[in-house]
């Protein structure tokens, strides 16, 4: 068995707190989305018809795309608003949902439900038999997006595991294995580094390759330009060429030089010590 299938859990944890609370402080932006309620005269519960109508979404987010977001038009179902309980019982169904992170405020003024929350940021997206999963910092799965091709405005990579397009995921649910695990710990290396911040046009995808068989070793592909080859994911017990802060630099300067690449196969993150160009390892 290979010497990353056997990490220890409390000190992978360790390794991941600190990476997944900045990231997800850094991705959390607020939005307010407004519940209009249909009012009938003497109904004092909610029929759950409710329209949406979304004030200010962030600017990543692709327009006319709603996916989960719909669900809260169930909320008012079964929450009598005319109850004492009620802004706890909504409260608790939007925090449900999987785009949000944090309920700041509920307000109701007559027949109008509005709230503020965080909203959580995708990092990686997925690719399944159904289109793509987007996938937070934490690996949870936010939303799916049907189609063959993810929208630009996500302005996130995406990544076909290594056993072909996944079959199905639970909403709200880690995806849960190694690969998914080394997956997470590279994007939130790179979304920490701000190379999606800045890149995100140019790094459109992430893959792996086997070494001998055995060793997982991570590659961001470039539109137009070589292959950068990482290596092992971020906090692998296997043996690594080079640290991450020497490989972040590394690909900053590769990143800077694009341009001038295009016709180079491949750049050889883990060995900034040799030429900028190399061969496979």
């Amino acid at each position: 068995m290979p010497r990353s299938d056997v990490e220890d859990p409390i000190r992978r944890r360790r390794f991941l707190m600190p990476t997944v609370i900045l990231v997800l402080l850094l991705s959390f932006v607020g939005f307010s989305i407004y519940l209009q309620e249909r009012h009938e005269e003497g109904v004092s519960r909610a029929r759950g018809d409710w329209e949406l109508s979304f004030a200010s979404l962030p600017g990543w987010f692709p327009e006319g795309f709603v996916g989960q977001l719909a669900a809260l038009r169930d909320i008012p179902r079964g929450v009598p608003l005319h109850g004492s309980h009620w802004r706890d019982q909504v409260q608790a169904a939007i925090a449900s949902n999987p785009w949000v992170a944090e309920v700041e405020w509920i307000r109701r003024t007559g027949d109008e439900i509005s709230f503020q929350a965080k909203f959580v940021r995708p990092v990686v997206a997925v690719e399944g038999r159904q289109g793509f999963y987007l996938c937070d910092s934490r690996g949870g799965v936010i939303d799916l997006q049907r189609g063959d091709e993810l929208s630009s405005r996500w302005r996130v990579p995406t990544y076909r595991p290594e056993r072909g397009l996944l079959e199905e995921a639970t909403l709200g649910e880690p995806l849960g294995s190694l690969e998914f695990d080394e997956l997470l710990r590279l994007v939130n290396v790179l979304w920490d580094a701000g190379i999606y911040g800045r890149w995100a046009d140019q790094l459109a995808r992430l893959s792996t390759r086997r070494e001998g068989g055995q060793d997982r070793l991570w590659v961001l592909e470039v539109e137009d330009g070589p292959d950068l080859d990482w290596g092992r994911a971020p906090g692998s017990q296997g043996v690594v060429a080079l640290s991450d802060d020497k490989k972040i630099a590394h690909l900053h300067r590769t990143l800077r030089y694009l341009p001038e690449l295009r016709d180079v196969p491949q750049v050889r993150l883990w060995d900034a010590t040799g030429p900028l160009v190399g061969v496979q390892r």
